[in-house]
This record gives C-alpha cells, sequence and structure tokens, in this order.
C-alpha cells in the first residue's frame, strides 16, 4: 500500500472494521472521505477485501481484485468495439474482413497491457477509476445495443438506451468521471448512428 492507499484504505475506520450489516453498510454510503458523492460502491469493495485478506497486511488480495476488474474493461473494450463497428460497416463483405474483425481485439489487447493502466491497476486506490471505467463501458454498450435496434422494436430500443446510460451513472458511486457516460453517449450518436433515422414524432 502506497500514498493515497494508506488514509483511504489501511487507516480508513470505515473499511478496516466491515461487519457486513446493515450499519456498516449505511456508515460507507453516509461517508464523505471520497468526496461530495462519497465513492461508497469503492469503499464497499475495499471492505470486502479487507474482510476476505483478513485485514491490511495482505494486499494481494485487493490487487486482484484490481487486475481481475482490469481484465473485465478490457473484455468490455473489445465488446463495446465490435459494437461499434457492426453499427459503422453497412456491407457484411466488409465485417467479414480479417482486418476489420481484429480491430476490436487489438484495441482491447492495447488496453489491457499500456503502461498507462500501471497505476489504476497495482495503486489499490485507483480501483475508483477501474471500476468508475467498468460501470460506463457495461452503460455504453447497453445503450449502442438499444440505439441499434431503433427504429424497428421502438420501445424496448429506447428502454435498453435509458438503462445503459443509468448503468453508466451508477459509476458515479465509485469516481465523479463516470459523469462522462452521457458525452460518450451523444458523441457516439453523431458519430456512429445516422441522426435522421431516429423515428419522427
Amino acid at each position: 500500500f502506497v500514498f493515497d492507499d494508506i488514509i483511504n484504505i489501511v487507516t480508513n475506520p470505515v473499511v478496516t472494521r466491515p461487519s457486513l450489516t446493515p450499519g456498516w453498510f449505511g456508515e460507507i454510503f453516509n461517508s464523505t472521505m471520497g468526496g461530495p458523492l462519497g465513492r461508497p460502491l469503492a469503499y464497499l469493495s475495499f471492505g470486502f477485501n479487507y474482510y476476505l485478506a483478513g485485514g491490511a497486511d495482505n494486499a494481494f488480495v485487493f490487487k486482484l481484485t484490481n487486475v481481475l476488474i482490469h481484465i473485465l474493461n478490457s473484455f468490455l473494450v473489445w465488446y463495446l468495439i465490435n459494437l461499434l463497428l457492426k453499427n459503422l460497416i453497412d456491407t457484411e463483405r466488409l465485417r467479414e474482413n480479417n482486418a476489420v474483425r481484429a480491430i476490436p481485439l487489438i484495441t482491447a489487447l492495447f488496453f489491457a497491457i499500456h503502461p498507462i493502466q500501471l497505476t489504476s491497476v497495482l495503486y489499490v486506490v485507483q480501483r475508483m477509476t477501474s471500476l468508475s471505467t467498468f460501470f460506463v463501458l457495461c452503460g455504453l454498450s447497453v445503450f449502442v445495443r438499444g440505439r441499434s435496434l431503433l427504429p424497428s422494436t421502438e420501445a424496448y430500443a429506447f428502454l435498453l438506451m435509458v438503462m445503459g446510460l443509468l448503468v453508466g451513472m451508477l459509476g458515479l458511486a465509485s469516481k465523479e468521471n463516470a459523469i462522462m457516460v452521457i458525452p460518450l453517449a451523444i458523441i457516439i450518436e453523431y458519430v456512429v448512428f445516422i441522426r435522421h433515422t431516429l423515428p419522427r414524432q
């Protein structure tokens, strides 16, 4: 544990006394240590790790959790890029092109192994960033899936789009940068989808 890990995890009384009772959950959600929104999902995950590891002496459990979240995020990058490409490319011939099919995998691998990810994976407290990213990627995937169903199944498509944005906003309970799900969804709408194909009233 280094730097902000100490104050946020090792010496944080909320994390270091996880009783897994309603009172403890309430304490996590009422804490404002992580900023105005409290980042309760991140602190809950630290508390569960502390409980499983039997204390803060064993950092392995904490770091393994970060690695698993990063692996999940890498898979979600692959999935989201697949969805985006399917909606960007009109012809089946191009979709089945080996070079095009390799793009999602290459992008996900680049995301997975790029050195810039080092701090958010090995620096335990930066799980806040990784968890936020997880919800944003999940939310955008659901949003794009719903948007691709327009205009054929209108009600279901709009339901998925709204659900996607809500899932992305759950990331705010890990770190405030999850608010980026909204501008990212807008950018996807204008770049990937043709605006005038939306059903008109």
